[in-house]
């Protein structure tokens, strides 16, 4: 949703602006694609994907806040720490084949190689 005030686009949609405090009422399509800004690796967790495993935040394009998602695709060194993924780098959504219309449609996020 974007803001009807300050313009700004919201994934997932909320109903009011953290911002400005006004409706963010307009709905907005935006890309299943986007830049990974920041991750971290969960090595022990009560729930979620076997660990470790990659939760990032990203920015899909036309969105300007960020999301937080799992990112799978992901290879591990000895030392559990991600090979090759970087902020930065573009990722893409791989959706679910069966979907309920929420943002767990997604599955995960994976690294997109040029």
């Amino acid at each position: 949703t974007r803001c009807s005030r300050c313009a700004w686009v919201y994934v997932p949609a909320q109903s009011y602006c953290e911002r400005c405090l006004e409706p963010a009422d307009e709905w907005v399509d935006v890309s299943s694609s986007g830049v990974l800004d920041s991750f971290t690796v969960v090595h022990l967790a009560p729930g979620g994907p076997p660990p470790p495993f990659v939760l990032g935040t990203i920015r899909l394009d036309g969105a300007d806040g960020l999301l937080q998602h799992y990112v799978g695709g992901v290879e591990f060194d000895d030392t559990g720490r991600p090979i090759g993924l970087e902020p930065g780098q573009r990722v893409e959504a791989v959706w679910k084949p069966e979907r309920a219309g929420s943002i767990l449609d997604i599955e995960h996020f994976i690294p997109v190689t040029r």
